[in-house]
Protein backbone atom coordinates (compact mmCIF):
# COMPACT_ATOMS: atom_id res chain seq x y z
CA UNK A 1 0.00 0.00 0.00
CA UNK A 2 1.14 3.59 -0.52
CA UNK A 3 1.40 3.79 -4.27
CA UNK A 4 0.87 7.03 -6.63
CA UNK A 5 -1.27 7.16 -9.59
CA UNK A 6 0.06 10.45 -11.13
CA UNK A 7 -1.99 11.10 -14.72
CA UNK A 8 -0.77 13.99 -16.50
CA UNK A 9 -0.48 13.93 -20.51
CA UNK A 10 2.51 15.80 -20.22
CA UNK A 11 5.57 13.61 -20.28
CA UNK A 12 8.25 16.21 -19.29
CA UNK A 13 5.45 17.27 -16.08
CA UNK A 14 5.75 13.68 -14.93
CA UNK A 15 9.36 13.13 -14.98
CA UNK A 16 9.37 16.35 -13.06
CA UNK A 17 7.07 15.02 -10.69
CA UNK A 18 9.06 12.09 -9.71
CA UNK A 19 12.75 13.70 -9.91
CA UNK A 20 10.74 15.93 -7.23
CA UNK A 21 9.53 13.48 -5.14
CA UNK A 22 12.82 11.10 -4.78
CA UNK A 23 14.57 14.38 -3.99
CA UNK A 24 12.06 15.15 -1.39
CA UNK A 25 12.92 11.99 0.32
CA UNK A 26 9.24 10.53 -0.52
CA UNK A 27 10.09 6.83 -1.45
CA UNK A 28 6.58 5.52 -3.07
CA UNK A 29 6.38 3.89 -5.85
CA UNK A 30 4.70 5.79 -8.48
CA UNK A 31 2.06 4.82 -11.46
CA UNK A 32 1.91 6.74 -14.75
CA UNK A 33 -0.92 7.36 -16.92
CA UNK A 34 -1.61 10.02 -19.83
CA UNK A 35 -4.96 9.72 -20.36
CA UNK A 36 -7.90 9.14 -17.60
CA UNK A 37 -9.10 5.88 -19.65
CA UNK A 38 -5.72 4.00 -18.86
CA UNK A 39 -5.84 5.31 -15.22
CA UNK A 40 -8.82 4.14 -14.14
CA UNK A 41 -7.43 0.70 -15.57
CA UNK A 42 -4.58 0.93 -14.35
CA UNK A 43 -5.99 1.97 -10.96
CA UNK A 44 -8.68 -0.95 -11.10
CA UNK A 45 -5.63 -3.47 -11.22
CA UNK A 46 -3.87 -1.86 -8.59
CA UNK A 47 -6.37 -0.13 -6.25
CA UNK A 48 -5.46 -2.04 -3.09
CA UNK A 49 -2.03 -0.67 -3.25
CA UNK A 50 -2.68 3.07 -4.51
CA UNK A 51 -2.91 5.66 -2.06
CA UNK A 52 -2.99 8.51 -3.71
CA UNK A 53 -4.57 9.32 -7.35
CA UNK A 54 -3.21 12.79 -8.70
CA UNK A 55 -4.37 14.06 -12.30
CA UNK A 56 -4.52 16.90 -14.51
CA UNK A 57 -7.62 18.97 -14.72
CA UNK A 58 -7.22 18.87 -18.76
CA UNK A 59 -6.96 15.58 -19.97
CA UNK A 60 -7.75 13.94 -23.33
CA UNK A 61 -11.23 12.27 -23.01
CA UNK A 62 -12.84 13.89 -19.96
CA UNK A 63 -11.21 15.83 -17.66
CA UNK A 64 -9.48 14.82 -14.13
CA UNK A 65 -12.08 15.73 -12.07
CA UNK A 66 -14.65 13.05 -13.86
CA UNK A 67 -12.02 10.59 -13.78
CA UNK A 68 -11.43 11.07 -9.62
CA UNK A 69 -15.36 10.95 -9.27
CA UNK A 70 -15.54 7.39 -10.34
CA UNK A 71 -12.21 6.39 -8.20
CA UNK A 72 -13.95 8.04 -4.86
CA UNK A 73 -17.32 5.89 -6.10
CA UNK A 74 -14.98 2.51 -5.67
CA UNK A 75 -13.02 3.83 -3.02
CA UNK A 76 -13.26 6.86 -0.98
CA UNK A 77 -10.34 6.60 1.07
CA UNK A 78 -7.67 7.30 -1.56
CA UNK A 79 -6.57 10.64 -1.83
CA UNK A 80 -7.36 12.21 -5.07
CA UNK A 81 -5.95 16.12 -6.11
CA UNK A 82 -5.67 17.54 -9.03
CA UNK A 83 -2.97 19.58 -10.50
CA UNK A 84 -3.52 22.35 -12.77
CA UNK A 85 -1.96 25.56 -14.40
CA UNK A 86 -5.19 27.01 -14.64
CA UNK A 87 -6.28 29.76 -12.37
CA UNK A 88 -9.63 29.40 -13.17
CA UNK A 89 -9.64 25.63 -11.83
CA UNK A 90 -8.02 26.58 -8.75
CA UNK A 91 -10.74 28.61 -7.29
CA UNK A 92 -12.81 25.84 -7.92
CA UNK A 93 -14.05 23.38 -5.35
CA UNK A 94 -15.14 19.75 -6.13
CA UNK A 95 -16.80 17.21 -4.30
CA UNK A 96 -14.55 14.49 -5.24
CA UNK A 97 -11.14 16.21 -5.30
CA UNK A 98 -9.47 16.52 -1.70
CA UNK A 99 -7.07 19.36 -3.09
CA UNK A 100 -6.02 21.19 -5.60
CA UNK A 101 -2.21 22.04 -6.54
CA UNK A 102 -0.83 24.65 -8.79
CA UNK A 103 2.01 23.44 -11.54
CA UNK A 104 3.38 26.23 -11.06
CA UNK A 105 4.07 25.45 -7.22
CA UNK A 106 4.81 21.57 -7.57
CA UNK A 107 6.64 22.42 -4.05
CA UNK A 108 3.57 22.78 -2.29
CA UNK A 109 2.16 19.45 -3.16
CA UNK A 110 5.41 17.65 -2.60
CA UNK A 111 5.01 19.34 1.11
CA UNK A 112 1.46 18.32 1.53
CA UNK A 113 2.36 14.29 -0.13
CA UNK A 114 5.09 14.51 2.02
CA UNK A 115 2.68 14.92 5.44
CA UNK A 116 -0.40 12.56 4.41
CA UNK A 117 -1.22 9.62 6.82
CA UNK A 118 0.25 6.89 4.28
CA UNK A 119 -2.32 4.29 6.06
CA UNK A 120 -5.99 4.03 5.06
CA UNK A 121 -8.79 4.26 7.18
Amino acid sequence: MGDILLVDDNPEFREVFIISLEQAGIKRHVLESTNPIEALEIFNKNRHKIQIVLCDFFMPVQNGNELLEMIKTVEPAVFCGIITADDLVLKKKFNSVDKIFSKENLTECIEYIKHINWKRE
